[in-house]
């Protein structure tokens, strides 16, 4: 977020199928545990926000395999605390 980091910027990783308060409007988001930066990744876990959204159901088999999702153009915009158990 500080702007030093300028290759490994964009966001990967695992859709869990649920909604998430701080997600809104969307009915997923990435498990916390499974995001990673990448530089380049492979097209199968491209795909922009509104597809993934419109093909939920196909997340995870011909779409997205594993769940993984590594949208190429990605970044961070803000960091959210974890919440308090």
């Amino acid at each position: 977020m500080s702007g030093v980091e300028r290759t490994t910027v964009h966001i990967q990783g695992k859709i869990i199928k649920e909604n998430a308060v701080y997600n809104s409007p969307w009915t997923f988001y990435l498990d916390p545990n499974s995001i990673q930066f990448f530089q380049v990744a492979a097209e199968v876990c491209d795909g922009n926000i509104q597809y993934v959204q419109d093909h939920l159901k196909d997340v995870g088999g011909s779409l997205l395999p594993g769940n993984v999702w590594c949208p190429w153009g990605s970044y961070l915009i803000e960091e959210i605390p974890m919440a308090s158990q």
